[in-house]
Formats: C-alpha cells, sequence, structure tokens
C-alpha cells in the first residue's frame, strides 16, 4: 500500500516538474494529450486544469481537453467554473456525459431556470433522466409566535404616562409555488397577523383609563420570477395588507370633569407592497436591482436597493450577501431617506441542511418585509438578527427560523417625551412539501 501512495506521488512530481520546465515552451497536441489524461487517472486536479490552461492559450483545443478540465473543476466543487468548459466540449461533441455534467453543474451552483431549459432541449429520453429527480413545484405552511420584553409600562402610582404595548403576536402563513413554464415561477400566499394592543393612560388625577385593541392584518401575497435571458430574472411581487384595529372598549369608570379624554375608534385599512427587482447573474456574483413601494394615507414610500451574493467556493454551499436600501418615508419627516445595510451568510451542511443568518442595520419606523410581518410597528426599528435552518428531503423540507428585532418605544411619561428600548423575539417553524 505505501509503495501505491510513493508511486503515486512520484509520478505527481514528475507532472508538476516537466509542467514547470516547459510552462514557457511550445506544447504540443501528444503532450498536453498524454500528460492530462494521466492526471485525470491520477485525479491530480490542480496540474490538470494549470496545463490544460497553459495548451488552451496555445490554441490546443479539443473536447477531451475541455471534458478534463470540466470534470476537474466539478470534482473540486467549482462547479460555476466548470459550466464554461462542458458548455465548448458540448460545441465538440454533443454526447450524453458531456450533457449530464453540464446539467448537474448547473444545479449544484443554484442555476435552476438553467437547469430546466438546458434539459428541455434534449431529446425525450435524456430530458426525462434529468428532469427525473425535479420538484419544482411546492406547498407550505408556517406557523410564528413572537414575544415583547416590555409587555408591561414602566411606571410608578403618581405617574402621568401614555403609552401603547402590543402582546400576544400569531402569524401564519401558507401557499404555493409553481413553475407554469420553464421560465416562470409563480408564488402565492395567504397569511394573518394577529395581537392585542394596550393602550395604557394615566392622567393628573391617577385614574387609569387603559383600551384594549384586537389588531389583525390579512395578506394577500402573489408575484413571478421570470427568467429572461441566459444570466438576467425580472421579478415582481405584490402583497396586499388588509387591517383591521378594533377598540375593545375596556375603559375603567371615570370621575373626572368634562370633556372626556379621547377614545380611539375602530380602524379598518388596506396597504398595497409592490417589491420589483431585475437579477444579474455573472462568474460567481449575483446582483439584484430592485424598487419596494407602498402608499399610506396618500403618502408614497419607496425604497430602492441593491444586492449583491458573492459565492466564494464557485458553488451554492457558501454564500455572502451584501445589500443597502434606501428609505424614502414621508411619514416620519420631509424628504426623509435613511440607508438601510443588511449583512448575511449562507452554508449547505451535509447536502441537506442549509444554515441562513442576516443581520439588519434599519433605524427606522415602518420598515417593510417582503412579506409584511413587521409592517404593523409604530416604534422605531433599529436593528434585526435573524438565524434560518432548512432540512432538505426529497419530497419535504422542514425549517425553523428565529428572529431578534431591537425597537425603540416613544411614549409620554411625567409631561415628558421618553424613549424606552425593548425586544421582539420571534421563532418560526413549517413544512415545505415539494411535487
Amino acid at each position: 500500500m505505501n509503495k501505491k501512495k510513493y508511486k503515486i506521488l512520484i509520478i505527481s512530481l514528475l507532472i508538476l516538474l516537466s509542467t514547470k520546465a516547459i510552462s514557457q515552451e511550445k506544447l504540443n497536441f501528444a503532450y498536453v494529450d498524454s500528460t492530462t489524461y494521466n492526471c485525470y487517472l491520477q485525479k491530480d486536479w490542480q496540474n490538470l486544469i494549470k496545463l490544460s490552461k497553459q495548451a488552451l492559450k496555445q490554441n490546443i483545443d479539443y473536447y477531451y481537453l475541455r471534458m478534463r478540465i470540466g470534470i476537474a473543476y466539478y470534482e473540486r466543487k467549482q462547479f460555476i467554473k466548470a459550466i464554461p468548459y462542458f458548455t465548448k466540449a458540448i460545441e465538440f461533441n454533443n454526447d450524453t456525459i458531456a450533457i449530464e455534467y453540464l446539467y448537474y453543474s448547473y444545479i449544484f451552483s443554484g442555476q435552476y431556470f438553467k437547469a430546466r431549459l438546458f434539459a428541455h432541449k434534449q431529446d425525450s429520453l435524456i430530458n426525462k433522466k434529468l428532469s427525473k429527480n425535479d420538484k419544482p413545484n411546492s406547498l407550505f405552511f408556517d406557523y410564528q409566535y413572537a414575544k415583547n420584553t416590555n409587555s408591561q409600562p414602566i411606571t410608578f402610582e403618581q405617574d402621568v404616562y401614555d403609552q401603547d404595548i402590543a402582546t400576544n403576536e400569531r402569524y401564519f402563513d401558507f401557499g404555493l409555488t409553481r413553475l407554469t413554464t420553464d421560465r416562470t415561477y409563480l408564488t402565492f400566499s395567504f397569511a394573518r397577523y394577529t395581537n392585542i394592543t394596550t393602550h395604557y393612560h394615566q392622567d393628573l388625577f391617577n385614574e387609569n383609563n387603559n383600551e384594549l385593541f384586537d389588531v389583525s392584518q390579512t395578506f394577500i401575497y402573489g408575484g413571478a420570477l421570470i427568467h429572461l435571458t441566459k444570466n438576467f430574472n425580472l421579478a415582481s411581487y405584490t402583497n396586499f395588507i388588509f387591517g383591521k384595529k378594533t377598540n375593545q372598549n375596556n375603559l375603567k369608570t371615570r370621575n373626572t370633569p368634562q370633556p372626556q379624554p379621547y377614545q380611539q375608534q375602530n380602524e379598518r385599512y388596506l396597504i398595497p407592497i409592490n417589491y420589483n427587482y431585475l437579477q444579474y447573474n455573472f462568474n460567481n456574483f449575483k446582483a439584484e436591482l430592485g424598487v419596494c413601494g407602498t402608499r399610506i394615507d396618500s403618502n408614497l414610500m419607496y425604497y430602492p436597493n441593491l444586492n449583491i451574493t458573492y459565492y466564494p467556493l464557485n458553488n451554492n454551499r457558501l454564500e455572502f450577501n451584501a445589500g443597502i436600501e434606501y428609505l424614502n418615508n414621508p411619514r416620519l419627516s420631509e424628504n426623509f431617506t435613511k440607508p438601510v445595510y443588511s449583512f448575511g451568510i449562507s452554508v449547505i451542511l451535509f447536502k441537506k441542511l442549509t444554515l441562513f443568518a442576516n443581520y439588519k442595520l434599519i433605524n427606522s419606523k415602518n420598515y417593510i418585509e417582503q412579506n409584511g410581518f413587521v409592517f404593523f410597528n409604530g416604534d422605531l426599528i433599529n436593528n434585526k438578527f435573524l438565524i434560518e435552518s432548512t432540512l432538505s428531503f426529497k419530497h419535504f423540507g422542514l425549517f425553523a427560523r428565529y428572529q431578534y428585532i431591537n425597537l425603540t418605544n416613544t411614549y409620554f411619561y411625567n409631561f415628558i417625551t421618553t424613549t424606552n428600548n425593548y425586544n421582539n423575539q420571534t421563532i418560526l417553524g413549517g413544512i415545505k412539501w415539494n411535487f
């Protein structure tokens, strides 16, 4: 066994030395073909790639050379780098082996649109073989529980205060994703969010006049992701939020002179949210340029944004994401603009477990998430952190998410506008069925 290892080591060293010796010399076809083939047999991917690139620079180019360098990158899990070599190999010889390698390079680099379009261009037998494990459609359901650390007002007996606090937050969501054509991916969902908001009020007479509200929001969400060309995708999503705030009229009896304090009334509202973005894929980067907009009380709010994703391993097993948004929110102040920064990382472990973490520095009220969940917040959102895990199987997946939001509550306390920082923590779990 040791002799075999030494033999492999000696062959690798000889190949390395000979490669360096002729790096500046004119290569010939016979040498390139035999040496790259030996590298392939020995699985010496590094020297195979190095010599193959030198040969290509000297216009030595043929099917097996492209296949060998493509397989070298494929075996090193650098699927993005492997794609152009398999593509060129197919131009030389459109055989099944090259087709399968290219298809799975698309899949393992997360380029599912390209994989499906490529598979459907092949003959029926190859297409059927490649697409047998493709499950592009899904049904999903999730439920979320939230808890705030400021469940009671910070007050004393003689205090005068006026404060809103939300408790008993609940959220559930179910929906469908559907691939209608090779180029169009549709998403529809229905969600509902509820909480109990208490308006705490105590006046100079030390009378507690608390009002209790049932707050509910119903979300109807839909949109499409469209594959335009080789590297461009276009997406458009709309979320209609139907809100209702019902006063339970739990006012204590007051023995105070007229006029009575203002009592908030029941409220209904409809808020449309639209999000559009253009996505461009190039090498191991992905860029998204988009805008999110809504209208509240006749005020237009819009958030232009830019997100960049980087795949350092040339596959979808590890990705880094950074983004910036500019909030334009006239409800807060005239010509209000503020940047929001986000940073994320995603990693796939053991082929089935995906972990995703994201941090956002927001410092704004009424920040719009794509699903609208944190839209109901009169309080200032300072920052948000979430970590999400997905366990994927052939026909279904399980996912869980923990989210931490730091907020600032502004309220009237002893005739002074006062602030109080508190945390909102949520736990979400769900299931996704693929078909």
